[in-house]
Formats: structure tokens, C-alpha cells, sequence
């Protein structure tokens, strides 16, 4: 089994970036989810609420942060969230100490979607606790959804398109399910049972399935829903209420500062 693909999401909600290797952080990938978009009370924007966000696409350079838009420009700022001056955001049910990045970038953000918003940043400083249900009282989170990192097996994903296509209906891209780490080697499904998967210099923990929203049926170039994966996924992937495709995973402490690399290959226990 090995890593077939890396993601990172600088800005939640926005496009992610595809590398060959990646630092693992306490909060993640680095760079992963560490801006993200509010409105001016410093409520959180997804894409659940703001298919239109689709429209900007992300690029990591020299520690730039360049953001372009198709009618907007484009805009860079850096890529590290500063330590200055902090206010609240709201994440779900968090409320957690933010940077703001500059007035010059919200107003890009504000002009390209038409109404007032701002880009915040967390700083190291700022501490964001996962569900310690299936956290550790030093466990973090960015501004991703709950965990610090997704895995995906890609074995699953490739199912799921089979089933799809049985359905006669397209297959859908796997960025659908944004995950950081796409895996390959494994069973359909496998990963569901796995408590971690070891590297050579690192171990990140499965804790717990990922419930799936209405992000998946948004196709993430144009913004559009479509029936398809969530129609297929709700005859097989229904547990309870949710649907469950992925594994949230948390970085052990000392994996912190190592690096994961497309093509590495890992163990699991389980």
C-alpha cells in the first residue's frame, strides 16, 4: 500500500493544490485550511452554502498564497498566517482567534463575489480542539470541518464509480471528496478498519468515518450539484443518518516536522 496522491486546501472551501510531498503539522498537511473566508461578523463560508466559490482556483509559490479569479484577477499574500492583531471567527460550533490577512485582499474577495466577506488566517497561537471524544487533549484542527487530515482509498472511490456507472449515470472526479491523502494498494473499503497507517518515520491515526454533505454532489469547477455520488452512496454507505466515505485522521506527536511523499509506501494496524 503506498500514497498515490497529496492535497492541500489553503483556503477551506476553495481549491486545493496537488504535491509530491508535504510536511506533516500539528494541524495537518502544512499550508492545508489554514485561511478561510467570513462574512463580516466572521461567520465561516463553505460550499455548501457557496457553490460560487468554486470559481477561485489556488496556487503555493515561494510561500505565496495566489489566488486567481476568472473576472476578479488575481491576488497573493503570504502563505503563513501572521501573528498580529486577532478577532473571532465562528467555524461550526467554535469560536477561534484569527488574523485578518489585508484589507487589500478582502476587498478582492468582496468585489469577485459580490458582497462584503474577509480572508482570515489562523495563527499557531490560535487553538483549535478536535472532538476529544476521538481526540487527545493536545490534538488541533485548522479550519478543516473537525480533523486535521482525510484519507481516501482510492480502491473505494474507484468502486463507487463502478457503481455509478451501473446506475447509468457519469463517474465523478475524486476531488468530490477532497481529501489530503489518497491511497492505493488497499480493498474497497478497507481503510474503514484501520487504527492507523504507519510510515517509516510517522503514524497518523484513523479516528473516526467521514459524514458526507452536500460538497460531493458540487461539481468543484463550476459550482453545479448533481445527484451523483450521494444517489449511489445512499444504497451502501448509509449508516444511520449519514453517509460515510473516508477516514478522519489525526498526525501522532511525533510525526510532527516529518514528511509524507507521493509513492511512499505505509503498514497498517488495526
Amino acid at each position: 500500500m503506498k500514497v498515490s496522491a497529496l492535497t492541500i486546501y489553503p483556503i477551506k472551501a476553495l481549491a486545493g493544490i496537488e504535491l509530491q510531498r508535504s510536511v506533516v503539522t500539528r494541524h495537518g498537511l502544512q499550508h492545508d485550511r489554514r485561511f478561510m473566508l467570513t462574512d463580516p461578523a466572521g461567520k465561516f463560508m463553505t460550499l455548501r452554502a457557496n457553490p460560487e466559490l468554486t470559481a477561485f482556483s489556488v496556487h503555493l509559490k515561494d510561500e505565496m498564497v495566489e489566488v486567481v479569479h476568472p473576472t476578479a484577477g488575481s491576488i497573493e499574500f503570504p502563505a503563513n498566517p501572521g501573528e498580529g492583531r486577532t478577532s473571532k471567527a465562528t467555524v461550526w460550533d467554535d469560536s477561534v482567534d484569527v488574523t485578518p490577512v489585508s484589507s487589500e485582499v478582502d476587498m478582492f474577495f468582496s468585489d469577485a463575489l459580490g458582497s462584503a466577506v474577509r480572508l482570515v488566517g489562523m495563527p499557531d497561537s490560535s487553538v483549535r480542539l478536535v472532538d476529544q471524544t476521538y481526540g487527545r487533549e493536545q490534538d488541533v484542527v485548522s479550519f478543516a470541518d473537525g480533523y486535521p487530515i482525510l484519507v481516501l482509498g482510492a480502491a473505494s472511490f474507484e468502486e463507487l464509480n463502478a457503481r455509478i456507472a451501473s446506475r447509468g449515470n457519469d463517474p465523478v472526479p475524486v476531488n468530490r471528496f477532497r481529501p489530503n491523502i489518497l491511497i492505493s494498494g488497499a480493498a474497497p473499503w478497507e481503510e474503514d478498519g484501520w487504527k492507523a497507517i504507519q510510515f517509516p518515520t510517522l503514524s497518523i491515526r484513523l479516528v473516526k468515518p467521514c459524514a458526507r454533505c452536500l460538497v460531493i454532489r458540487t461539481d468543484q469547477k463550476t459550482g453545479q450539484r448533481h445527484a451523483e455520488p450521494l444517489e449511489t452512496l445512499l444504497t451502501y454507505r448509509k449508516i444511520g443518518s449519514k453517509v460515510l466515505v473516508g477516514m478522519n485522521a489525526i498526525p501522532d506527536e511525533a510525526a510532527i516536522g516529518r514528511v509524507i511523499e507521493v509513492g511512499e509506501s505505509f503498514s497498517v494496524s488495526d
